[in-house]
């Protein structure tokens, strides 16, 4: 087994340490389990990192994104191929013989959060919290929860990323897409064409639903980019619109541009239908793009779908 070496110190961020070892069979779990392995007897602190990992959003229908088992070091053995794997501890206990002497070294100090891929097995997602006691393992669970949790996001992501363009891409109608609008998305196996237009092109892949919209124009968007959604899902969308109280606008960095993002909840009350939706605006070379994603995925985790089209949003690319 590889130990551990330390990737973080409590004054620093998280990030990811890479090491080569032989091809390892593929992590056992599912995406939304995380197994977290404290020392016995000490349930308390597995329980102070579980309010960062359950958290709950609204699709519109309440969701948990993570479930959490907490397990004592007998069953690590049993769980070490899991694809979500936390373990918290202190000196004295299991953590010792798995850290190297340059993170058992820290620990004694400070204490600090390590991340390894596949450390276990391929596609697999392990992080260890550890410190020279348990009151140092508690300041850092307060300090870092909520990066702990935004690791195991990306982990999923890359893993969903991965698994979504493994088989190939559709290269005919990423041309098509180019050639009609100036710009495209790699388009992954299994999706179809949803919306075919001059200035608007949409793909979906259906059971769940999942589709990716893009439309472009001339000039520069200085518009309201709910009105503006709205707009357009009515006329191609057959009356699609958005939840307004439960939409969150800001401005984020979209593959280097400065882009409008709304994040929220669409609706079709003809059709009773809704789900979660997020959508970039980005103005480029004199013309603006509106860039969006949806999912329609009754009675299952909403969450990896709008994942999954979140990342075919980020594969898009203009000839400008």
């Amino acid at each position: 087994m590889q130990k551990f070496i330390l990737i973080l110190f409590l004054s620093t961020g998280l990030s990811v340490i890479s090491c080569s070892r032989e091809p390892l069979p593929h992590a056992a779990g599912a995406r939304d389990h995380v197994v977290i392995i404290i020392p016995r007897g000490e349930e308390d602190i597995g329980s102070l990192l579980t309010p960062y990992i359950e958290k709950v959003y609204f699709y519109p229908s309440k969701e948990q994104v993570y479930v959490t088992d907490i397990l004592n070091p007998g069953k690590l053995q049993t769980y070490r191929y899991w694809r979500n794997l936390v373990m918290i501890g202190w000196l004295n206990t299991y953590i010792d013989t798995l850290l190297s002497p340059e993170a058992l070294s820290q620990v004694k100090k400070d204490g600090g959060v390590f991340h390894l891929e596949d450390m276990y097995v391929s596609g697999q997602t392990v992080i260890l919290i550890a410190g020279k006691d348990k009151k140092t393992v508690e300041k850092v669970i307060k300090d870092y929860g909520e990066t702990i949790y935004l690791t195991l996001r990306k982990g999923e992501r890359n893993r969903i990323a991965k698994l979504l363009y493994m088989d190939g891409e559709q290269k005919k109608m990423e041309d098509t897409m180019r050639r009609l609008l100036g710009a495209w998305v790699r388009v992954p196996l299994g999706y179809q064409v949803s919306v075919r237009e001059d200035n608007i092109f949409s793909i979906i892949r259906a059971y769940p639903d999942r589709l990716v919209t893009i439309y472009y124009n001339k000039g520069t968007f200085n518009g309201n980019p709910v009105h503006f959604r709205d707009s357009l899902f009515t006329r191609y969308f057959e009356g699609d619109s958005i939840l307004k109280e439960r939409t969150k606008i800001d401005t984020v960095n979209f593959n280097g541009i400065k882009a409008i993002r709304m994040r929220g909840i669409w609706q079709n009350m003809k059709k009773v239908m809704g789900g979660p939706f997020i959508t970039y605006i980005i103005n480029k070379d004199g013309f603006y793009y509106f860039i969006d994603g949806h999912v329609f995925a009754p009675s299952k985790k909403k969450w990896p779908y709008l994942e999954e089209v979140d990342i075919i949003m980020h594969t898009f690319r203009t000839e400008l």
